[in-house]
């Protein structure tokens, strides 16, 4: 929310965009209409409740009802308070190299009165708390602002945050903290530094009570992960660069180990190439860049070849930093303490990336059992070499911090066990991934889904390490047993990157066709409907053995119900043909119906409603042969949608509400949700829009988790619609635009149809006469174009509707003729809603006939 806009100019331009009028938006706030005028003309100046019930009509978030009150000028006061020295930002010791820029547009960021909340994100090392701490510097000499700085390294619950923010502002720190801090700061200017506070991601809601109920307080965090709060702007800091700007200069990496080094600036010309080769090692880490610094004599030149690892045994002096020793030093003394067994495991663990369990543990040690690891697991803790996490079915887990992995597997690699030790990750990997692939299939999701989930770093370097080694089984096999996993979460994009990268790398032709069908399916998925069929096309070609027959039937019937969705029809039928064809020389009953199962569905998605039901009919006596209990079902709800066509809402309803019920016995939550978007449909013809909006709510709920992108916007388009009929086309365009956004994203001609229809429909109902002409107009060259009776005619009798506003009457009464001649041929029955709306037309052309003349 800008500043220079005044409260009346802001208010005229939200109310506007949100499709209200000064009535409508009366209505919403329970105010006279006269109040939004003289507030827009600033006849009227805002008052707290007005500005709340505001807020309220236009659903503005927390932090923009805080943005308003500043504009309406209704912010408390600035109350001075002071901080006290220990509470004040920590001394820069060394200056900041190569973040001018970021730190100019952070300053930005986080200027008042709109920068609430920044959270600086990044790896551990990568400078996060020394630039926040230029940034505490700078908003006190730039902005004469009161800084108060909380290092939450120590302080591990919200309630001790609270205790130390009290005790800085010198409040009585009994119970029931945070009323007692609202108060205070409520009127204060204050930006609270929160240093080192990932732990409290969970606790996020509170700092939010705080945040909004102290409408002058900001917040400048540093955390390994954002908080996903209300107005936070999450930052993640990026390593130094290590590559330099201009040949034969130091890079920024370079520049921070020149320093930490004590070499005199500029460095000869002959060791400006070797510093920034050494500094790469680093990945542009300034901690690391300190700890590599730390581990040469300081003042002399770099003596060890590049990129090489640096021996970390020898005895290290003190960090050029304030943080003390180096870390290093630090675990040396802390290895010492241990017996060398439990050592050579805390060496191991480095090669877990995420966290793990002492089952994981002992599966990629030589000779450890289960008592030794779990015994070596409790030592580790107890010496801060690893953590406890959360647990996963009551079985411990634990990670090792990222800060100090290089130095375990420094170890590792100097003894000669990391490549066998990351041989065996992956092989147990392989086992945990293939253990939950079967938990997946046979229904047991969450357990499965939360050892997967937990995985995931361990998963990403397992499948890197087979790449890496070129073994391909291996790497086949990691990508099989993650396919589901991936398909069920939505996470097609990283299913695509390793799938793309395996066709492209693996040289077993058997082998890449493999994961060809498996990325055919993710870019369906996807909605990348071009790609997919691309790659199907390119499978076909491929497949030319006899024995593949059935492999390119089951491909022509996918590349038909592609080309179905892409709106090509001619092709959609050559192809349904071709898989028909060999489905019966091969006598494979059950895909032939398959087959005729995504014909009929064809039929019905351009609304030829006879030939459909005929057409499903047959395929129904051919499921009782042999059907599964989902696909008998599946008929049921096809006849249901036909039956709405058709003008049979109380059979409609009893297909859907039958096929509802068998699909909720066999847990099949797809199909529950496309049988729920049926009942919402006939609830919706029946003018039940209550009904109709629980039905649909719970539909997309579904969809959304299961992550299917076209059943998405056919919710939306139908929550659309329901806005509409209850008057609210300002949310009504909100959902349609959502659709058309995402049938842009998923190449859908059909919805792209629908979405642009139901645009027309909500110009019309707002009288917006050329704008819905327009629409309809588009409408029905789009739906002409695909064969799709459905669309043609809620185009035809749009454009009829337009005609007759602008008085074209002759040409309304031809474009009405031909939408009722294709609604006698399709079969296709007005909905109770669009009957008045055809009667008022009808009524309209035959006033024009009677006319005389």
């Amino acid at each position: 929310m800008t500043t220079f806009l005044s409260f009346g100019r802001w208010l005229k331009r939200e109310r506007q965009a949100r499709g209200f009028t000064q009535q409508l938006l009366a209505n919403e706030m329970g105010y006279a209409v006269s109040t939004i005028r003289k507030l827009e003309q600033g006849e009227r100046r805002p008052t707290q409740p007005l500005v709340t019930a505001l807020a309220a009509a236009l659903t503005l978030t927390p932090d923009e009802l805080l943005g308003l009150l500043h504009l309406a000028e209704l912010a408390p006061p600035a109350v001075p308070l002071a901080i006290p020295a220990a509470f004040r930002p920590p001394s820069l010791l060394t200056p900041l190299i190569g973040r001018d820029h970021l730190l100019a547009n952070l300053l930005h960021q986080l200027a008042p009165p709109t920068g609430r909340w920044l959270t600086l994100t990044g790896p551990p090392g990568v400078g996060k708390t020394h630039l926040a701490t230029a940034l505490a510097h700078r908003i006190e000499r730039d902005h004469h602002l009161p800084v108060l700085w909380l290092s939450l390294a120590t302080l591990t619950t919200i309630d001790d945050v609270l205790f130390a923010l009290a005790t800085a502002l010198a409040l009585p720190t009994r119970h029931q903290l945070l009323p007692v801090l609202m108060e205070t700061l409520y009127a204060r200017d204050l930006y609270l530094v929160l240093d080192n506070c990932e732990h409290l991601v969970p606790q996020a809601h509170v700092l939010m009570d705080l945040l909004i109920h102290a409408p002058r307080l900001h917040f400048l965090i540093t955390s390994r992960r954002a908080f996903a709060a209300v107005g936070e702007q999450s930052v993640v800091i990026p390593p130094l660069a290590t590559l330099p700007t201009q040949p034969a200069t130091l890079s920024d990496a370079a520049l921070l180990l020149v320093q930490c080094l004590r070499i005199p600036l500029p460095p000869p010309p002959e060791r400006i190439a070797e510093y920034n080769d050494i500094a790469t090692t680093s990945e542009g880490l300034p901690l690391a860049l300190e700890l590599l610094a730390a581990q040469r004599a300081v003042g002399t030149q770099p003596c060890m070849h590049a990129r090489g690892t640096p021996s970390l045994r020898q005895p290290l002096p003190l960090s050029l930093t304030r943080s003390g020793p180096t870390v290093a030093a630090i675990l040396d003394r802390s290895m010492s303490l241990l017996p060398d067994a439990t050592q050579v495991l805390w060496w191991h663990c480095a090669i877990f990336r995420g966290p793990f369990a002492a089952q994981a543990l002992q599966g990629v040690v030589d000779s450890a059992n289960q008592h030794d690891v779990a015994e070596a697991l409790v030592r580790l803790v107890e010496h801060s070499l690893i953590k406890a996490v959360d647990p996963i079915d009551d079985v411990p887990w634990y990670t090792q911090l990222e800060l100090v992995r290089w130095y375990a597997l420094a170890h590792l690699e100097n003894q000669g066990l990391r490549a066998s030790s990351e041989q065996r990750h992956a092989r147990y990997l392989l086992t945990v991934i293939t253990a939950c692939d079967q938990a997946l299939q046979a229904g047991e999701s969450q357990p499965a889904l939360a050892i997967m989930a937990a995985n995931q770093a361990d998963r990403e370097a397992a499948t890197e390490w087979a790449f890496q080694s070129q073994d391909w089984p291996m790497a086949l096999a990691l990508l099989n047993g993650q396919w589901r996993y991936w398909d069920q979460q939505g996470l097609w994009r990283t299913a695509k990157r390793w799938l793309t990268r395996f066709v492209a790398a693996a040289p077993n032709q058997a082998d890449q066709r493999v994961a060809l069908d498996l990325l055919l399916k993710c870019c369906v998925r996807q909605g990348d409907l071009a790609e997919a069929e691309r790659l199907g096309l390119t499978l076909i070609q491929q497949l030319t053995d006899p024995t593949d027959g059935a492999r390119v039937a089951k491909l022509w019937n996918n590349l038909g119900v592609i080309a179905n969705r892409l709106g090509n029809l001619e092709e959609a039928t050559r192809r349904y043909e071709r898989a028909r064809a060999r489905y019966q020389s091969m006598d494979d009953h059950a895909h032939l119906c398959d087959v005729m199962e995504n014909q009929a569905v064809q039929l019905l998605e351009r609304g030829l409603v006879t030939q459909a039901h005929q057409a499903l009919l047959t395929l129904q006596d051919a499921r009782a042969m042999d059907g599964s209990a989902e696909e008998r079902a599946r008929i049921l709800f096809y006849l249901g949608n036909i039956a709405l066509l058709e003008g049979h809402p109380q059979a409609a309803q009893q297909h859907f509400t039958e096929c509802l019920a068998q699909m909720e016995a066999q847990s099949l939550p797809y199909w529950v949700a496309l049988n729920q978007e049926g009942l919402a449909r006939v609830a919706l013809w029946q003018d039940d829009l209550l009904a109709a909006l629980a039905w649909v709510e719970g539909s997309l709920a579904t969809v959304t988790q299961l992550g299917e992108p076209v059943w998405m916007m056919q919710c939306q388009l139908l929550l659309g619609d329901i806005a509409l009929r209850q008057g609210k086309p300002a949310e009504a365009s909100r959902w349609a635009a959502q659709a058309l956004q995402r049938t842009e994203e998923l190449h859908l001609v059909l919805g792209t149809l629908a979405a642009v229809i139901l645009h027309g429909r909500i110009a019309q109902t707002q009288h917006l006469v050329t704008e819905a002409l327009q629409w309809f107009t588009d409408g029905t060259t789009l739906a002409r174009q695909v064969g799709d009776n459905m669309g043609l005619i809620h185009g035809l009798e749009g454009q009829a509707w337009g005609a007759l506003q602008l008085t074209e009457l002759e040409h309304a009464s031809r474009l009405w003729r031909e939408a009722a001649t294709l609604r006698g041929m399709t079969g296709l029955v007005p909905t109770p809603h669009e009957q008045r709306l055809h009667d008022v037309m009808q009524q309209a052309l035959q006033e024009h006939h009677a006319r005389p003349g």
